[in-house]
């Protein structure tokens, strides 16, 4: 009976750990596939590289066992200092094969993180802020919302979600006194959504963004999340700058009358 569980257990084990990894992200399981292909790659051209170096040596100098010896030292030597060379250049190509969608996927965040600070329209920010990160990640549903006194309004979202945010909801009450990205799933939250991104101003939340509002709780890569929370800072700072101009350009409602 009692090998019958342990049995069971070692089955059980290493399916539960995948299992975790796999729905919670608890390793970057991407960036550790991309990495053992590239290494395995580079590490078998070297391998195939050096038989071949030991064999033409081989044929070349038999018969002299001392040459032999230092030009395998050589090539030993020079396998080890082209090593680096290689799996750069292999990673390279495993990423551009491989992983090409996730690579797109990472220059488009950051591209937009950069043309996100030059935008002079907060309407316009609002809506190309929802519709590129909806469609970077896969159409998973994403809304941006602004403070409004004790409560979050949704500024634009994609359909279905949420048109305000309680400012109780465990979710941002995390995002407030971390100031960084909140995994909805990690906290007892109400919000239809994976992910939740804080927009800070002045050391004050002044907004959020939700990401996966498609009720799938998608989980990301640290580097995806990190990236997503970069071009959510930089079109927060650029819709504060946008909304304080606004403010000061405004005429006042009851101007003082000027003496004639």
């Amino acid at each position: 009976f009692w090998g019958n569980v342990g049995a069971l257990g070692m089955i059980a084990l290493p399916c539960g750990l995948a299992y975790a990894i796999l729905r919670h992200r608890l390793l970057d399981i991407t960036f550790a596939i991309d990495q053992a292909v590239a290494y395995g790659m580079a590490t078998f051209a070297l391998l195939v590289l050096f038989t071949g170096m030991d064999w033409v040596a081989k044929s070349a100098l038999e018969g002299e066992p001392d040459k032999r010896t230092f030009v395998n030292l050589v090539a030993a030597a020079s396998v080890l200092f082209i090593l680096k060379i290689v799996h750069q250049r292999v990673n390279q190509v495993v990423r551009t094969t491989l992983f090409r969608k996730r690579m797109l996927r990472m220059q488009r965040l950051r591209a937009f993180a950069k043309d996100v600070r030059y935008f002079v329209d907060p309407a316009l920010l609002e809506t190309e802020l929802v519709r590129t990160l909806d469609e970077t990640m896969d159409g998973c549903g994403c809304a941006h919302y602004v403070r409004d006194g004790a409560r979050l309004v949704r500024a634009a979202g994609t359909q279905g979600t949420a048109e305000t945010i309680d400012l109780n909801d465990a979710a941002i009450l995390r995002v407030q006194s971390s100031g960084a990205a909140v995994r909805t799933g990690d906290v007892r939250s109400n919000l239809r959504a994976s992910y939740a991104f804080p927009i800070i101003a002045r050391g004050i939340l002044g907004g959020v963004v939700l990401l996966g509002a498609d009720d799938s709780l998608r989980s990301y890569a640290p580097d995806e999340v990190a990236a997503v929370q970069d071009v959510v800072t930089a079109a927060g700072d650029t819709y504060h700058v946008l909304r304080a101009y606004a403010a000061a350009d405004a005429p006042a409602l009851h101007p003082t009358p000027t003496s004639a």
